[in-house]
């Protein structure tokens, strides 16, 4: 339970912090993409980068 609330606080703040960065009106849509972008990050396998 913490983890995921420590985790939905920064999330949230993020997506503050880039609306504001970009001076955009709606967070929902920059929380979708972040968690898109989450998505792929976290299927991406470990050794990746040692090609």
């Amino acid at each position: 339970m913490q983890i995921f609330a420590t985790y939905a606080f920064k999330h949230y703040f993020a997506a503050i912090g880039i609306r504001d960065l970009f001076c955009l009106k709606n967070i929902t849509s920059i929380q979708f993409a972040m968690l898109l972008v989450l998505y792929v990050i976290a299927y991406l396998p470990k050794n990746w980068r040692k090609r």
